[in-house]
C-alpha cells in the first residue's frame, strides 16, 4: 500500500520522551511526514490507487487539524494544513471528471463544510507554500475556487482538448472567483449560482434551490469577469511568443463560458420505450451508413438554426437510473429517455473495463432497428455529455437539425505550389425551409479554414467560402456556406 496510516497521537507519544504534560507535539515535523506522503501518492497516481490514498491522506491531514492548538502562534502551520485539505478535494474533482465520473454527493458536502470552516478560522484567503500547484503557493480560496470554476466551465460538453487547455487559465483565475454569503450581495443582484449546505449536489442557481434556514454561500462573478476581461486585452497587446503558457483565445473562451447562464434543461425530457440502438462514432464508419443521395429524415423541433446548438439535453440532470436488468447487453446501448431533439442512452461497462471510444462533442451515427412499422435510417448526431456512475454509462445525443442529409465530398483549397489535399467525406444538410450547411471534418486542435471545394455532384467540384461557424465539435465543424 502507498500510503501507511501514521496515527497523530501515537507519534505525538514517541516523540514527548520526557512524559510532561505541558510538552508541545512537534506538529511541523508531522505535517513534513504527511506531505512527504502526498508527494510519493502524487507522483504515483494511477486510477487503481487513487481513492485508498486519498482516503489515508484526507484522515491525516484532517487528524492534524483537529490537533493543532488554535493560537496565533500555530496559525500558519493551520492555514498550511487547511490547504493540503482543499488541494486533495480539488483532485479528487479532476480525477472524477477525467474518469468521466460522476461527482459523489459526499465530495460537495465536504467542499462546502471545509469552506464554512476555512472562513470561520479567518483562514480561507491566506496563501501558503505549497510545491505541487503551479504557482508554488495556494490557498484554499483559490483551490475551491478552482474546483467551483472548473464545475461552470462544464467539461463534460466539451471536447477533452478544449477542456485541457483551459484548465491552466481555470487555475490562474480562480483568486477572482468570489464566494461570499447572500446577504452580502445587493437587492435585485442575482448571482449564478448557489452553494449550500442542504444541497450536496453541485452548485445551483439559488432559484432553483430549496430554501432552508441554513446559509447559503453564492459565487459573485464580478471580479473573475473584469480579471479575465484584462487579462485578455494585455495578451492581445503581447506579440505572439511560442513558448507563451496561454493566448488570447483561452482568455476569451474561458470568459464567454463564464458569461452564459446556467445551464438549464430547455427541452423536457420524456420517457422512452427500452430499445436498443447502435451509436456509430468515427468519420470512416459513420460515411458507411450513409447513402450518397438525399434521404428523408423526421423533421427537426422547432428552433432557429443558429441557436440549436447551444442547447443543453440533459443540463443540470438528475436521474434515479440504476443497473438493473433492463439494460442492454454491453455491446449495445439502451435509450433511456428522449427529448424533442435528442435521447439519453445508457449501457453497463466493467469496472476495470476502459471506456468506450465516445467523448463529448463528438460526430456519431444513431442507427434504430429496423421494423416493420419503421424504417433503419440513421441519425446524424453529436455526443452532448457522458457520465460514469459505477456500472452505468449514460451519454446525451443531440440530433442535427436538418429534413434531408446528402452525403458529399470536400478539401480545403490547396495553396499553390503544394500537393493537393485528399477528398474527405461530408455531410450537407437541408432544414425545412430550404437553408442548407455542411459538416466538416475538422479535429478541434486543427484550425478550420475558410476556402474549400465541395464536390455537390460526382464530377462538379465548387468553390466555398465558409460564412459561419455554428458548432465546432472534438472532430466536425458544423457551418454554413456561400458559393464563389
Amino acid at each position: 500500500m502507498l500510503l501507511q496510516r501514521y496515527p497523530i497521537r501515537k507519534a505525538a507519544s514517541e516523540h514527548n520522551t520526557d512524559h510532561s504534560p505541558t510538552a508541545t507535539p512537534p506538529w511541523e515535523t508531522y505535517l513534513a511526514r504527511i506531505d512527504s506522503l502526498r508527494a510519493a501518492w502524487h507522483s504515483a497516481n494511477a486510477s487503481s490507487n487513487f481513492w485508498s490514498g486519498w482516503r489515508d491522506l484526507l484522515a491525516l491531514y484532517a487528524a492534524l487539524a483537529e490537533r493543532i492548538p488554535v493560537t496565533s502562534r500555530w496559525r500558519g502551520l493551520r492555514s498550511t494544513t487547511f490547504e493540503r485539505i482543499a488541494w486533495c478535494y480539488h483532485q479528487a474533482f479532476l480525477w472524477c471528471w477525467k474518469a468521466a465520473e460522476a461527482i459523489p454527493e459526499a465530495l460537495w458536502h465536504g467542499l462546502y463544510t471545509l469552506w464554512e470552516a476555512c472562513v470561520r478560522q479567518r483562514i480561507a484567503w491566506r496563501r501558503v507554500v505549497d510545491p505541487l500547484t503551479a504557482e508554488g503557493k495556494a490557498s484554499p480560496h483559490e483551490l475551491i475556487g478552482a474546483v467551483l470554476l472548473t464545475y461552470l466551465v462544464d467539461p463534460e460538453r466539451m471536447p477533452p482538448t478544449t477542456f485541457a487547455r483551459l484548465l491552466p487559465v481555470i487555475s490562474e483565475n480562480a483568486p477572482f472567483l468570489q464566494l461570499v454569503p447572500e446577504r452580502w450581495l445587493s437587492e435585485g443582484s442575482l448571482p449564478f449560482y448557489g452553494f449550500s449546505a442542504h444541497a450536496w449536489h453541485s452548485p445551483r442557481h439559488p432559484t432553483n434551490v430549496t430554501r432552508t434556514a441554513d446559509p447559503m454561500w453564492v459565487i459573485d462573478l464580478e471580479a473573475l469577469r473584469l480579471a479575465l476581461q484584462q487579462g485578455a486585452s494585455a495578451g492581445e497587446n503581447v506579440a505572439a511568443d511560442s513558448a507563451a503558457l496561454h493566448t488570447p483565445r483561452d482568455w476569451q473562451a474561458l470568459l464567454a463560458l463564464i458569461n452564459q447562464r446556467p445551464a438549464a434543461r430547455s427541452e423536457p425530457r420524456q420517457d422512452a420505450p427500452r430499445e436498443t440502438v447502435r451509436l456509430v462514432t468515427g468519420w470512416e464508419a459513420i460515411t458507411r451508413h450513409f447513402p450518397d443521395m438525399g434521404t428523408t429524415a423526421p423533421p427537426r423541433a422547432t428552433g432557429s438554426l443558429v441557436t440549436s446548438h447551444r442547447i443543453h439535453l440533459f443540463g443540470g440532470w438528475e436521474s434515479d437510473t440504476s443497473v438493473n436488468g433492463d439494460l442492454a447487453p454491453d455491446e449495445a446501448w439502451t435509450v433511456w429517455d428522449k427529448s424533442p431533439s435528442g435521447w439519453q442512452l445508457v449501457r453497463t461497462v466493467r469496472e476495470a473495463e476502459s471506456l468506450p471510444s465516445v467523448i463529448p462533442q463528438q460526430l456519431a451515427a444513431l442507427i434504430w432497428p429496423g421494423s416493420a412499422n419503421r424504417r433503419a435510417e440513421p441519425l446524424l448526431t453529436r455526443i452532448r455529455w457522458r457520465n460514469r456512475a459505477g456500472q452505468l454509462l449514460r451519454i446525451g445525443v443531440q440530433r442535427f437539425p436538418y429534413l434531408q442529409i446528402q452525403g458529399i465530398s470536400a478539401r480545403p483549397w490547396t495553396q499553390p505550389g503544394e500537393p493537393a489535399q485528399p477528398w474527405s467525406p461530408t455531410f450537407l444538410l437541408t432544414n425545412e425551409g430550404g437553408a442548407q450547411s455542411l459538416v466538416l471534418p475538422c479535429p478541434d486542435t486543427a484550425r478550420l479554414l475558410l476556402h474549400w471545394e465541395v464536390r455537390f455532384e460526382p464530377q462538379t467540384a465548387v468553390s466555398v467560402l465558409i460564412d459561419e461557424t455554428f458548432e465546432r465539435g472534438a472532430d466536425y465543424c458544423w457551418v454554413s456556406y456561400r458559393t464563389l
